[in-house]
């Protein structure tokens, strides 16, 4: 065989003929042995398979290229290029072969005469083996030296999110390497690189130089994803390069502007000389570990990690017979497969860096040998190691911290750094060991961190007393590893002895910390306060509980009133504290450390009402707080806001307050919210006029106003012998006329004083008798018209049918004694009776009884009928002065109740 390519569990094997076979390797059954050319004088030259092993390419030594489907067992022969020339490289598209499909997109084809491709195959037909010039697409990109064979290439998407971001191209030959870098499609990026018509070169491709090794190649290598379902991202972590000097090697970065790739040259990469510089390897492979070279007659391993200028071989197999050949690897099966002319070998890796932590164990390197051993008997002995060395070394910090990993008792260790007397190391062992500690070891975990701690506060203490240059920083380290413990095993401390601890050495600072932390808040504002820290104080309040507000508000209102009210203020609505329970905390307010215009107190009180509170106390607070104002205006408008709304403060208490303070106009408007009318307007009167008549307006009955404006003038007539003012007020009053004033005025009064009033008042007591006389006769007038008509109905006569029914019983009326409305509606008066029965007095329906028997014993004589007239007047005058269904009787029937429940006959339908 002459070449071996396996992908997706598919391979494909190129003999030393015309003919390939195609396996595959998950079903024996699906093997078919496939000619490639009628002619046998035409061999296989090269085979290409894409990751998916969809795509087969296959290359001819006569130039012609074959392609080959999975799903097909006939290559097609695709057309011939302009170049007779033979398929040396292709380069896939990574992306692409996440995912299998019948497309193939972007791919580069290099040909042995230097010229480079860019090719797609669509709509592939596998009926009669055919595909369609239309379906392949063959595109020059660029055209390396004339004799330039491409021994390996690959290309990189930068941005996979945005195709086309950017692009990165990296081919070798067997004397050098070759880099394209650039944005948008691949024409456009090569275009750069190509020759414009004046000869000249826009870009040259970056060229790195080595001896020449015909079998030059390079491969890359990428951290698989977490989840081992998911695909490889396109990209790379790590590069190698075999050339003729050594194995160029080192970590790469691709970043998505093509200009700042690191691939080559970098410091970090380092070139791994061969041991034998006459025996190249053929092929090589990098895993993540290490380096898989194949050679003629063996496979050698050698480690990424320990290989630096000359390779650490770590395992290898030689093989007798045919030299290898090459290798393949099927990415997404994890297999390898080494192919020499009559076998193949295959073998996979498992656990290849099981040996690596011995290494490091013997060149001392302890973390590193801790990352490679996966069994507790490895790191183990690793720890024991590094504790006996250390140990030795007198590095009793660092030998602390391995104790802890070791299987030995927890006393022994103690013991030992306790005898060395090393308080940092017997800190970092107990800091190291309860960091081991598992959840349910709870009682270890407590004793252990209380007593770290107290060996950190010992330490600090110590360090008070030191004098040295490093003293502080030291301290403020050992501070640090404090905070760091107290805020790690909060819940493993135990509260008590821990401010018992911190106390006792007096660590106020740490105390307040480790309050905060575990939210006793109490503690806290304890020493906030005891500090003076008003600010850190208040910013406790929101998080305090009823019981803790109401207790240290008082000591705040006192330092801090205008931060305590602004506080109280942001609380109020998520508070459970009521405001009238404040009300001992905000009369400790000192006032002479009030800034503000407005008194906070107030100024909290007024908040307070105004989101609804009906509280009396708080409402009488506030009034206590006005009164005490030296102005009386805040107070005199707090009390008019009650004038038409509910009254929750007490107005004698407001009235005591007014009389102690001597708020006189606020006591009338309190007299007057009572209704004590009479008492507010005396009250004004010895105040002021104006306000007098203020009061005087406010009630709602004209009668009460009358009454006070009466006073109001008399007054002014009596008191103050004002006759103008009182003329003047009775002006401003529409109720009272000089009639009602007349009597109070003196008998010296001069007639001149009030004689428009007079004049006046005659005016509209003659307006008055003019419009008396006119509604008399108006009255008059409708009297006669309703006479008339009483008349006419009197005479009025109305035909009924001889089949007219009662409207109550549906009795025929004619012959009997009925009563007939204007409406219509007709009834017999003893079914009439029957109504109104429970609707009249009992004498009056008596008195109805005797008129109706009284008619029906005269009847129809002739000598008697002025008697029945005057009967039946009377009667129609009881029984039919109204509608017995819209009567006021009727009416008022409704408040009457329901027949009792033994009366069932009433209820029956």
């Amino acid at each position: 065989m002459k070449k071996v390519v396996v992908a997706n569990h598919m391979m494909v094997i190129a003999l030393g003929d015309h003919r390939i076979i195609r396996l595959n390797l998950q079903d024996t059954n699906d093997t078919y042995e496939i000619p490639c050319w009628k002619d046998v004088t035409v061999r296989v030259y090269n085979i290409f398979m894409d990751p998916t092993g969809e795509h087969c390419f296959i290359s001819m030594t006569n130039g012609d290229l074959l392609y080959l489907s999975r799903d097909s067992s006939n290559p097609v022969r695709l057309p011939r290029l302009k170049e007779k020339s033979k398929l040396e490289c292709v380069a896939w598209d990574d992306m692409a072969c996440h995912s299998q499909g019948l497309e193939t997109n972007r791919i580069l084809f290099a040909f042995s005469n230097g010229a480079l491709y860019q090719g797609s195959i669509s709509n592939v037909l596998y009926g009669d083996g055919n595909i369609f010039a239309k379906d392949l697409v063959f595109n020059k990109l660029y055209q390396f030296p004339e004799g330039t064979i491409l021994t390996s290439m690959k290309w990189f998407r930068l941005s996979p999110e945005q195709e086309g971001t950017g692009y990165l191209f990296v081919a070798c030959t067997s004397t050098k390497m070759y880099r394209f870098t650039g944005s948008g499609n691949w024409l456009d990026m090569f275009a750069n690189y190509n020759p414009s018509p004046d000869g000249t070169y826009h870009l040259q491709p970056t060229e790195f130089h080595n001896t020449s090794l015909k079998d030059s190649q390079f491969s890359f290598w990428r951290k698989p994803p977490p989840n081992p379902l998911a695909p490889t991202p396109p990209g790379a972590d790590y590069f190698g390069w075999l050339t003729g000097e050594g194995f160029l090697h080192g970590p790469v970065q691709l970043k998505e502007n093509a200009n700042e790739n690191t691939l080559m040259p970098s410091q970090k990469q380092v070139l791994m000389r061969y041991p034998d510089p006459t025996v190249v390897p053929v092929a090589f492979m990098i895993t993540e570990y290490h380096f898989i070279f194949i050679y003629g007659g063996k496979i050698q391993v050698v480690s990424r990690i320990l290989s630096k200028e000359m390779p650490a071989v770590v395992w290898e197999y030689p093989v007798s017979g045919y030299p290898f050949i090459g290798f393949t690897h099927d990415v997404k099966a994890k297999n390898i497969f080494v192919y020499q002319k009559t076998n193949i070998y295959t073998f996979t890796i498992k656990d290849e860096v099981s040996y690596l932590w011995k290494q490091f164990l013997a060149w001392g390197q302890y973390d590193f040998a801790l990352k490679f051993a996966k069994r507790q008997d490895q790191k183990e002995l690793i720890y024991k190691t590094q504790v006996d060395v250390l140990w030795k070394a007198k590095k009793y910090d660092e030998a602390a911290i391995a104790m802890a990993y070791i299987n030995r008792s927890f006393e022994d260790i103690m013991l030992d750094l306790i005898h060395i007397g090393s308080h940092q190391a017997m800190c970092s062992y107990l800091k190291t060991k309860l960091s081991t500690l598992e959840y349910a070891q709870a009682t270890q975990k407590t004793m252990l961190a209380t007593w770290l701690l107290e060996l950190y506060l010992k330490q600090l203490d110590d360090l008070d007393y030191k004098i040295s240059p490093d003293a502080n920083t030291e301290k403020e380290r050992v501070t640090q590893d404090i905070k760091i413990l107290l805020q790690n095993h909060v819940k493993d401390l135990n509260s008590i002895t821990t401010f018992s601890l911190l106390s006792s050495y007096g660590r106020t600072l740490l105390v307040s910390q480790y309050a905060l932390l575990i939210q006793d808040y109490d503690r806290l504002l304890s020493f906030f306060l005891e500090q003076r820290k008003w600010e850190q104080a208040l910013a406790l309040l929101p998080k305090l509980d009823p019981e803790l507000l109401i207790k240290y508000a008082s000591i705040l209102m006192y330092n801090e009133p205008e931060g305590t009210v602004n506080m109280l203020m942001t609380i109020h609505a998520i508070s459970k504290v009521k405001p009238n329970e404040l009300i001992p905390a905000l009369l400790r307010c000192d006032d002479a450390k009030i800034k503000g215009a407005v008194h906070p107190v107030i100024r909290y009180i007024e908040f307070v009402i105004a989101k609804g509170s009906t509280d009396p106390e708080i409402h009488n607070f506030l009034v206590g707080l006005y009164a005490k104002l030296p102005e009386e205006k805040r107070l005199t408008n707090f009390i008019l806001q009650h004038e038409r709304k509910k009254i929750y403060f007490e107005p004698d208490f407001a009235l005591q307050l007014c009389q102690k303070y001597n708020k006189r106009v606020s006591e009338v408007f309190i007299f007057a919210l009572m209704g004590l009318w009479e008492e507010a307007v005396t009250r004004a009167l010895k105040l002021n006029l104006v306000l007098a008549k203020e009061v005087a307006n406010k009630p709602s009955s004209e009668q009460q106003r009358k009454a006070l404006w009466l006073m109001v003038v008399r007054n002014l007539v009596e008191v103050k012998a004002d006759i103008k003012g009182a003329m003047t007020a009775l002006q401003q009053c529409d109720l009272l006329t000089i009639e009602d004033i007349i009597r109070y005025l003196p008998d010296t009064s001069a007639i001149e004083d009030f004689s428009e009033e007079i004049q006046t008042c005659l005016e509209e007591s003659n307006q008055r008798v003019d419009d008396l006389k006119w509604e008399m006769q108006q009255t008059t007038e409708a009297q006669e018209r309703i006479m008339k008509d009483i008349e006419v109905l009197e005479k009025k006569k109305i035909d009924i049918p001889e089949a007219k029914i009662c409207d109550i019983s549906k009795l025929p009326v004619v012959g009997k004694l009925f009563c007939l409305f204007p409406d219509g509606s007709c009834y017999l008066i003893s079914n009439l009776l029957d109504e109104l029965e429970p609707l009249i007095s009992p004498h009056l329906f008596e008195r109805c009884i005797d008129l109706y028997n009284e008619i029906q014993e005269l009847g129809t004589e002739s000598w008697c009928q002025d008697r029945v007239a005057t009967l039946r007047k009377e009667l129609d005058d009881i029984i039919a002065a109204e509608h017995p269904k819209y009567s006021k009787l009727f009416i008022e029937s409704v408040t009457q109740p329901f027949p009792e429940d033994d009366d069932e006959e009433l209820w029956q339908l």
